[in-house]
């Protein structure tokens, strides 16, 4: 007797789950990563070059490594709310892996910066989106080999080498102090689940 109402209250619950998630794809934005490894950014004062005029010189350089599988296009990201201004970003994406190249002014200045991390996928949204369990549920399913995370290494290097390659060149161009060693270096990030 008992247990009819329970399984009735478990069936009522779980489809408040899936409500809960699937109505959620309306208030919350897509994330873009599920993980984010590491960034970078530089500030130039004189670089006075369009976001698009970078972002063919660094897909020229990831092209020329002829890795298979790299997939390069530009993305336009909105900041949040209706009246927000857009930014252009330069997406190199291979396998489970993604760079977000953002090359802009600011003020009298140029920024460039680049995010690498794991792409979410429909199904990893999805699941995280589940409270309580979804994170969990999505750790476990998202768990990496040795081969994997040293291909996901290769594949930052050679991104972040480009990108840095490509800002060598305009500084020598444009005579701006080429950058030390120090600002090179990545901002490692722990590894955590967005």
């Amino acid at each position: 007797m008992l247990i009819e109402p329970l399984l009735q209250l478990i069936k009522y619950f779980l489809i408040f789950l899936v409500l809960w998630t699937f109505l959620s794809y309306f208030w919350r934005n897509r994330k873009t990563f599920s993980v984010v490894h590491s960034r970078w950014h530089h500030t130039f004062e004189k670089m006075q070059l369009t976001p698009k005029e970078f972002y063919a010189a660094v897909a020229e350089e990831v092209q020329k490594k002829k890795v298979s599988g790299t997939v390069i296009n530009t993305r336009i990201f909105s900041e949040e709310g209706l009246f927000s201004s857009d930014r252009l970003y330069l997406e190199i994406k291979r396998g489970d892996q993604l760079f977000l190249v953002c090359a802009a002014r600011f003020g009298t200045e140029h920024f460039v910066s680049w995010w690498f991390g794991e792409p979410v996928k429909f199904m990893d949204d999805f699941i995280l989106r589940i409270p309580y369990i979804g994170k969990r549920l999505s750790e476990a399913m998202n768990s990496m080999t040795f081969f994997q995370m040293d291909t996901d290494d290769m594949f930052k290097d050679m991104v972040k080498n480009s990108v840095l390659a490509v800002v060598d060149a305009i500084s020598n161009d444009k005579g701006i102090r080429p950058l030390s060693e120090l600002e090179r270096q990545p901002i490692d990030t722990p590894l955590k689940r967005m």
